[in-house]
């Protein structure tokens, strides 16, 4: 092991080479790391349509905001953010249905990039409306069951 560390001590001083491959590689990764946390945003929008992508993990997300503009994003998976469940993720997409997603990146249309889905959860006045209709319908069925208890 302290051969190889020697020989990269010796590459690294020795050759101009190393270096310059050393320092695009550590500008490389300085870049990535910035883009992929420094564009982290939350968002809402109500799906129009997922689609399949063309396989690899890859989908694209056709979505609605509240103030009426169209956006799409990608969701794929990110080894840079440890994100490895796209296709889970693509499945839990429904048409109509208000979600918050996690997303980072831009929008640049030249290199058909978009920007990709972290993560995602449902909401709205349909999630809300049905949790408390649910909770409602709980309350009467304890409130009936009591009521006949003191019936008895």
């Amino acid at each position: 092991m302290s051969d190889i560390l020697d020989f990269v001590k010796w590459a690294y001083k020795e050759n101009w080479e190393v270096k310059l491959v050393v320092w695009i590689f550590a500008l490389f990764l300085a870049g990535k790391a910035s883009y992929n946390y420094a564009t982290k945003d939350t968002v809402q929008f109500t799906v129009d349509r997922p689609v399949e992508g063309g396989g690899e993990s890859k989908f694209l997300i056709f979505t609605k905001t509240d103030a009426g503009t169209e956006e799409v994003f990608e969701n794929t998976d990110s080894w840079f953010n440890l994100k490895v469940n796209s296709s889970d993720l693509q499945s839990q997409f429904k048409s109509g249905k208000k979600y918050s997603a996690r997303v980072y990146g831009w929008r640049f249309r030249p290199f058909s990039m978009y920007r990709n889905v972290l993560s995602a959860t449902e909401i709205g006045p349909d999630n809300a409306a049905d949790k408390a209709e649910q909770e409602k319908q709980k309350r009467i069925q304890e409130l009936k069951k009591e009521l006949n208890e003191l019936q008895k």
